[in-house]
């Protein structure tokens, strides 16, 4: 049991740092896509567009058979997810994505923060399972 506290602190400690990461990039994520502050100037809105579009951040597809279509092909979303997850959580979101404030080309980057929120889940339903089983062994 000695050997599995140093294990189990470093996992906690690896969670909480994720959950910031993930917070941070949220952050980061609206700061990016979200609407630019009355301030801002043309240049910024320009090197934003230019930035996004550079980068392939921004889905080109309107349609959904054309935007699962163009995600499954994505390189970088391929490199963080299963094609299976690609498609669960482009029907799971991409109504929502075109109501609101929410705009259907920032697709990509909803996709991978819900996917990391997902991965968290289970790292906490892991923790607590873990927890368990260390104060059982207690």
């Amino acid at each position: 049991m000695a050997a599995a506290c140093p294990d189990y602190y470093r996992a906690r400690n690896y969670l909480r740092e994720g959950e910031k990461f993930y917070q941070e990039t949220f952050k980061e994520a609206k700061r990016l896509l979200g609407p630019l502050p009355p301030y801002s100037s043309a240049e910024f809105e320009k090197w934003r567009g230019d930035y996004l579009s550079q980068h392939k951040i921004l889905a080109a597809g309107q349609e959904l058979e054309a935007m699962k279509e163009e995600l499954l092909n994505d390189d970088y979303l391929n490199q963080w997810m299963s094609k299976e997850d690609i498609g669960r959580l482009l029907l799971r979101n991409f109504d929502a994505q075109t109501t609101g404030k929410r705009r259907l080309p920032n697709i990509k980057v909803r996709l991978l923060l819900d996917r990391l929120n997902e991965l968290i889940a289970q790292a906490r339903q892991l923790q607590k399972k873990a927890m368990e089983k260390f104060q059982a062994q207690g």
